[in-house]
């Protein structure tokens, strides 16, 4: 079998994001921190905040274009919920945020996104807690609804290997996803898919094809992707069947090429198999031209009608 495991873990390092721009965000992200907690204690309200999402799990990577997201969470302290409605939560948000960078922060259902010139935006997300009670996410259409994202990073740690390859594989699912863009599943859906049927084996990419086999497998029984944690919906629920079965097909796709690179003697001839879906960041610049002999003569040689070999 053609081992792409050096591939593997070479397109991981070229799509993740890297430290320097990890830290960049880390200071984008203090930055705004002091400036959203000042305007709230202004208001007498007093905010701590809850870094989240993928770049807190560390499984964000950099996208085709750079254009990728930072969850950050603003946590109003008190017993009591705010006296003043969401609409002016979100409010001073967009006023603390203003002026942070060029562009002007958008207000969005979810969350008030501040943009950056670099290409990266942070999506800052208002919650109120009770103690002993899950979180309340201040949304700008469907006022406070339950959703609890301290609870879905224990969930993941508490699923995530000591190597890090799961890690390894959401990036790849990830780096999939970016490559074909059109209709398929959001960061966190592939996460928890991923998570929850993860196969690990020594090789990167013999555990990415038989954790996609396990997905294929699951899906194909019920497709749903149920949040395991608060408020436990189904993301796949508004899914029409044409975008149920684009995904499928995809993924059905995705392994049948991934079996045959898997079967191959030469990991130059697997290589395009993994980025006919990975895309050009997948490095088959890399990919060594030579034959496992032992494989090679593992098999027996298929003999023609004519009694030669093939």
């Amino acid at each position: 079998m053609a081992n792409c495991d050096n591939l593997f873990k070479e397109f991981n390092q070229r799509i993740k994001l890297s430290e320097s721009s990890r830290q960049s965000l880390r200071t984008s992200r203090d930055s705004l921190r002091s400036k959203v907690k000042e305007k709230f204690k202004s208001e007498n309200y007093d905010v701590k905040f809850y870094w989240q999402g993928s770049f807190a799990m560390n499984t964000i990577i950099a996208p085709k274009d750079s254009d990728y997201d930072i969850d950050d969470g603003i946590y109003i302290q008190g017993e009591d919920e705010p006296s003043v409605d969401i609409d002016t939560l979100r409010k001073w948000v967009v006023e603390a945020a203003k002026d942070h960078t060029s562009l002007p922060p958008k207000d969005k259902n979810t969350c008030v996104r501040v943009q950056f010139k670099d290409g990266y935006h942070i999506d800052l997300v208002i919650y109120h807690k009770k103690n002993q009670d899950h979180p309340k996410l201040a949304h700008k259409t469907k006022g406070w609804t339950i959703s609890d994202p301290k609870e879905f990073m224990e969930w993941f740690r508490d699923r995530c290997d000591d190597k890090g390859q799961l890690k390894h594989l959401i990036r790849y699912f990830k780096g999939w996803a970016d490559n074909v863009r059109e209709e398929m599943p959001s960061g966190i859906i592939l996460t928890i898919l991923a998570a929850s049927n993860f196969q690990p084996n020594e090789r990167d990419d013999v555990a990415f094809l038989e954790t996609m086999k396990a997905i294929h497998t699951r899906l194909s029984i019920s497709f749903m992707c149920i949040r395991p944690t608060t408020p436990n919906e189904d993301l796949f629920a508004d899914y029409s069947k044409t975008r149920k079965d684009y995904f499928m097909n995809k993924l059905q796709s995705f392994i049948q090429s991934g079996a045959q690179a898997i079967e191959e003697i030469n990991q130059k001839d697997a290589c395009p198999k993994w980025q006919r879906h990975f895309g050009d960041r997948f490095p088959c610049g890399m990919a060594e031209d030579t034959v496992d002999e032992a494989k090679a003569f593992s098999a027996p040689a298929f003999i023609k009608s004519d009694a030669r070999s093939a």
